[in-house]
């Protein structure tokens, strides 16, 4: 996140804290805000978080999120070795919407955006790719383990751990107000993302889970 451009969008935004933290913040934390945003600059390295999480295949990851440019390709997250295999990745592509790669098959939904700026929830999933709660592409479900972190906002290939992932490409331009990752087809809570400002004030994403702040990379 361009933490100056992130925090002067924020400030125009409603910055009320969340309601499970309404009484303190975590340690680190300042207050916690509506969302984070990536402003999709193309030139590498572009804004982009690497999480110390690893889906699976049955893994879960819901995103609540703002494509703001539906004419250029963003990146959600990714995980993946390369883009047909062991890949557990989300973009939303100009041409075809929202696409859910899984495994060795890149499953494009056809679930296109009307317009820039609407605010939807995406679910991923071995079962398939959910929009607002909606099944609309059934995947096969699978057994494997991408070949690397997940990251979000930029997508990489063929960067295998232990390489630390160095994404280069569809740098998203999005808000992103909430993110989840379950393990165990939802039962195991793994990661969970909520925007927030630290305390010397730098744009960051908080981790409930494992009480981590996560930061841009760029």
């Amino acid at each position: 996140m361009n933490t100056t451009k992130t925090a002067r969008t924020l400030a125009a935004a409603s910055l009320a804290l969340t309601s499970a933290f309404a009484t303190a913040a975590p340690a680190g934390v300042a207050k916690f805000i509506e969302y984070v945003q990536t402003d999709g600059n193309t030139t590498t390295p572009g804004e982009y978080v690497i999480l110390d999480y690893t889906p699976t295949a049955n893994s879960v990851v819901e995103a609540d999120l703002a494509i703001l440019d539906i004419a250029k390709p963003h990146t959600v997250f990714c995980s993946r070795s390369t883009g047909t295999s062991r890949t557990f990745t989300c973009f939303y592509i100009a041409s075809t919407g929202f696409r859910w790669d899984y495994n060795t098959t890149q499953n494009n939904t056809g679930k296109k955006l009307a317009s820039a700026g609407e605010r939807h929830t995406v679910r991923c999933a071995g079962t398939g790719f959910y929009f607002d709660g909606n099944l609309v592409k059934s995947v096969t479900p699978a057994n494997f383990i991408p070949g690397n972190r997940m990251t979000l906002f930029a997508s990489y290939n063929n960067q295998t751990a232990p390489t630390t992932p160095t994404p280069d490409s569809n740098f998203a331009e999005m808000k992103l107000y909430s993110f989840k990752a379950w393990d165990d087809n939802g039962a195991t809570l793994r990661v969970d993302l909520r925007p927030c400002v630290d305390t010397d004030g730098k744009v960051a994403l908080y981790d409930a889970v494992t009480d981590t702040l996560y930061y841009n990379k760029k």
